[in-house]
Formats: structure tokens, C-alpha cells, sequence
């Protein structure tokens, strides 16, 4: 068999496509079959594998290799939770490698004019690069030069220069025509892809840390509530008001010292990893350089992130934060409070560990909406109707279920069911609830957009618990 190896920098899907091309399979289906049966004169189940690593073998490269050199992983996965942060297409990360491996970061298909005509001078023909298919990333790196977009619904079946000679590449819509040397953009544009040079994800709370220290040294906010400017504020300062609205959703909602999510959730919430291009937006912000912003992400450790947050108390292995940790969040009801008493922890360093492992506080578990609407949707209704029926916004619930293990629940029915206090001040609670219009159950991105009278009126439901509440908490 003739080995079809990627290219430099070569996209993952790209060069599948590039294989079926010169193997002469004209769909699917074909390239399918193909491969299984190439892997299978190797040894190797297919159906076992992801795709980017079937490229792999097929390329005579380890998965690793082809996944740090060809997929995507780097810049969808900057940031992993603690304790997922392995090598792009290691063994430990295949559920990663399966479900992001052969994506683009962004959707379409990229290319740069004069990357056709110096491969087409070298290698007699081109490639569809990785560092073309960043978010933001509207020009190419190499040549300073604006991309150019393949119109065609499967774009990656042919190589660029024949798109080229069919006519089918047009031109980006670009707030300029040239990169600029220096600038946001430019060091925007250079950490997305240094970014992409990583071979594993930073973990959360390492570089998340960083950012709100860069930022409160600033004099930036990093809370949800207060006047002071937030690290969205500053991106808002320094980047191209155009270029924040074609490539940031929902940026024309944002107003001055107002909480944006998607930036601001990076320096306030230490353990939740954030999207690939907001990093590299955040760090563009914070730092006068791409060298100043990379150097700082790279240095910090681990080791300073804990002396950071401080630690009272014996060190805990793994073991414990996987396992005996349960049985202390069950017997104090999810109260950190109770919880860094009895094991001689700081609280901080307690509450970071805990959003790790999957299992934040529950102090607030009878007064907050946004656990009643979690228990809803754990049980079975949509994600719309259940924050409705609360008066929370949608966000609220993602954050929440973002921060939860599958634990969380089960937490939640044994604290109920041993606790005799919270019986009784569930059972207390007045229950106000009418009835709503049922609503569709398609994602919103808040209640502003939802049908007129699909949100109760929040004082007829905003103390509900009672025996609505006790039955939910059941857990069988």
C-alpha cells in the first residue's frame, strides 16, 4: 500500500480527504470500508479506534504525533479539567480524540492564495493548512495576506489549488485587508497559533489562575457583581468592535461592566475550562506581547496555582479526592464550611479540589433556583421548560452542569432522605406554583428570546420547594 503521509501543518480532515481522492473513493462509505480493511491486514480493529487515530496507522505515525501535528485538538482543547489533562491523542484521551479529532475550529473550509502557489512550486500541488481554520484567525499567519473561503459543500474532497482553477474560492469578509505587524490582532493571531503548538491541554485552574491574577493586577474585577471594569471590558478597549461581532456570539449584548460569560467566566471561575479562541482573546487583552502572554501560561505550575490558593492541612493523594471525600460531602450536606473543618482544609484550596472532582457546594441546595431547575432536568425534563418553571436563566443551569458529576444527584437524595432538618425546612417553605405553558425544548440563549407567556411570573414561583421540592429529591 502507498503511504498518502500529511503534509506540514495538514489539516486531519483534509488529508482524509486527500487519501480518498488518490485512492479513488468517490463517497463515504467507500473510505470506510477501505480503511478497515487496510488497518485489518495490520492487526488493528477500527471500529476500536477514532478516526484521527486510523489516519495515524494509515500515515505510519503514532496517534500522538498525528493528533498534536493534524487535528484541531490543540485549539479546541486549551484548557481541560484537572486530572484530563493528557497528550493530545494518548490512549487516556481517546473519548477527546473521538468526538473532536477530525473537527475544524471553524466551520468551512480555509485556504491562502499564495500557500497554493509556494506548494504548488515546491510539491506540485496544496494542502488545507491547521493554522487556516482558527477562529479569528482571518488571514494567514505565514504571509500577513486575507484567506480566502472554498464555496463548495464538501470542500475538503479536493486539494486548494483546484478550487483555485474552478473558481471557487472567494474572498473573507475582513475588517482589513493586511494582518497588521502590531496590535491586538496580530497578537491575537499569534497566540492562536502558538496555541495550536501545544501537545496537551493547560489544566483549568493553572492558566484560569493565571488570568485573574493578570487581570486584578490590572485593576480589573474578576467577580460576577461590582463596578469595576472586567477582562471583557478590557478586550472590549483593545480589539476591533467588527471583528468582536462576527466572531464572539452574542458580543452585541454586551454593555460597559457588565458580566460576559464566555470572557469573563476565565478569571472568575477557576476549575471550568473556557473555548479555545476565548483564551487566546483573553490573553491577546492582557499581555502587550504574544511572548509576554505565552511565557506566563507556560511558567506557572501547578505547584505555585496550590501555594496560590494556600493548603491547611496533610497533602490528600488521589485516592481521597476520587473516593473517601464522598462520604465526608454527604455527611456535612455539601457545606464546604463544615467540610474544610473537619479535614483541616482551607476553604479555597477545598472548594477547588471539589469543583475538580465534580461536586461543589450545596449550601445553598433549598434556597437557589438554579438547583431546583438541575434536579428537574436531571429527571428527565427539558432544559428549557425546566429553568423556566424556576425564573433562571439558561447560562445559570449550563454553569451548573458543567461544575456536576453524576454524584451530585445521588449527594442530593441521601442528604435529603438522613436529614430530618432539611425534611422540615423543605416542608416549610411555601409552594406557590401555577401552571405555564409548556415550551419547546430548543436551546435558548435566554428568556428575552422565549415565546410571550412562557415565563411564570417569578413571585408566584419564587419560593418553590415544599413537597414539590422533598418528591424531586427522591432519588431512587
Amino acid at each position: 500500500m502507498m503511504v498518502i503521509a500529511p503534509m506540514p501543518n495538514e489539516l486531519a480532515v483534509a488529508h482524509e480527504g486527500r487519501i480518498a481522492w488518490l485512492e479513488g473513493h468517490s463517497s463515504a462509505k467507500e473510505m470506510d470500508e477501505w480503511t478497515k480493511s487496510v488497518l485489518g491486514s495490520k492487526n488493528q480493529d477500527a471500529a476500536a479506534m477514532p478516526r484521527v487515530h486510523q489516519l495515524a496507522i494509515l500515515s505510519n505515525m503514532t496517534p500522538m504525533q498525528y493528533a498534536q501535528h493534524h487535528s484541531m485538538l490543540p485549539a479546541l482543547r486549551v484548557a481541560s479539567k484537572a486530572g484530563t489533562d493528557h497528550m493530545h491523542g494518548d490512549e487516556a484521551s481517546k473519548a477527546y480524540s473521538r468526538r473532536l479529532g477530525m473537527l475544524t475550529q471553524r466551520r468551512g473550509a480555509y485556504c491562502c492564495e499564495k500557500c497554493i502557489e509556494e506548494d504548488r512550486k515546491a510539491q506540485h500541488f496544496s494542502w488545507f493548512r491547521r493554522t487556516h481554520h482558527l477562529i479569528g484567525v482571518d488571514w494567514c499567519s505565514v504571509h500577513g495576506c486575507a484567506l480566502v473561503q472554498v464555496d463548495d459543500q464538501l470542500p475538503f474532497t479536493r486539494a486548494p489549488h483546484i478550487w483555485l482553477a474552478q473558481g471557487k474560492l472567494s474572498e473573507l469578509d475582513v475588517i482589513v485587508p493586511e494582518l497588521p505587524d502590531t496590535g491586538f490582532l496580530r497578537r491575537y493571531v499569534d497566540i492562536s497559533t502558538a496555541l495550536l503548538l501545544r501537545d496537551r491541554p493547560f489544566p483549568a485552574d493553572q492558566i484560569n489562575s493565571q488570568l485573574a491574577i493578570r487581570a486584578a493586577s490590572m485593576g480589573l474585577r474578576i467577580s460576577q457583581t461590582g463596578q469595576r471594569p472586567l477582562l471583557s471590558d478590557r478586550l472590549r478597549e483593545q480589539a476591533p468592535l467588527s471583528w468582536l461581532n462576527q466572531h464572539l456570539p452574542g458580543w452585541n449584548t454586551k454593555v460597559p461592566t457588565s458580566f460576559f460569560l464566555r470572557i469573563d467566566r476565565l478569571a472568575s471561575v477557576k476549575v471550568v475550562a473556557g473555548v479555545g479562541e476565548a483564551y487566546s482573546m483573553a490573553l491577546a487583552a492582557l499581555y502587550d506581547s504574544s511572548d509576554e502572554a505565552m511565557n506566563a501560561v507556560n511558567s506557572s505550575t501547578e505547584q505555585t496555582t496550590e501555594l496560590r490558593f494556600g493548603r491547611k492541612g496533610p497533602k490528600r493523594g488521589s485516592e481521597f479526592w476520587q473516593g473517601e471525600v464522598w462520604s465526608t460531602y454527604v455527611d456535612c450536606k455539601g457545606v464546604l464550611n463544615d467540610m474544610a473543618q473537619r479535614l483541616n482544609l482551607d476553604k479555597t484550596y477545598l472548594s477547588e479540589m471539589m469543583c475538580a472532582v465534580g461536586l461543589p457546594s450545596l449550601a445553598d441546595l433549598l434556597k437557589a433556583g438554579k438547583w431546583r431547575a438541575f434536579i428537574r432536568f436531571s429527571r428527565g425534563e427539558g432544559i428549557v421548560n425546566a429553568c423556566a418553571a424556576e425564573c433562571i436563566d439558561i447560562s445559570e443551569l449550563e454553569i451548573l452542569l458543567r461544575k456536576c458529576s453524576s454524584r451530585v444527584l445521588k449527594a442530593i437524595g441521601k442528604i435529603s432522605a438522613n436529614s430530618v432538618a432539611a425534611k422540615a425546612r423543605l416542608r416549610a417553605v411555601e409552594v406557590k406554583v401555577k401552571d405555564y405553558p409548556v415550551v419547546s425544548n430548543t436551546p435558548l440563549p435566554t428568556f428575552a428570546h422565549a415565546p410571550a407567556g412562557a415565563i411564570p411570573n417569578s413571585r408566584s414561583v419564587s419560593a418553590r420547594a415544599g413537597r414539590l421540592t422533598e418528591s424531586m429529591l427522591q432519588v431512587a
